[in-house]
């Protein structure tokens, strides 16, 4: 198979395939609410509830300096 042909098909993951590669993720629909995570990152919230929060409700978003 060629493989620019390849690269141009869609494909999904489940949430637990999501969860295993990206342990600490934050799933966010399209108004910013937050309507999922990997288990690292409820872990870190402490049983803290962040799903149906706004994201910028949740998380402060700093840049690095430089």
């Amino acid at each position: 198979m060629n493989l620019m042909r390849a690269a141009r098909r869609n494909f999904t993951l489940g949430a637990e395939a999501i969860g295993l590669l990206m342990p600490m993720h934050v799933l966010i629909d399209a108004k910013g609410g937050i309507v999922g995570g990997g288990p690292t990152m409820r872990k870190l919230m402490e049983g803290k509830p962040f799903l149906g929060f706004d994201f910028f409700d949740v998380f402060e978003v700093r840049r690095p300096f430089g």
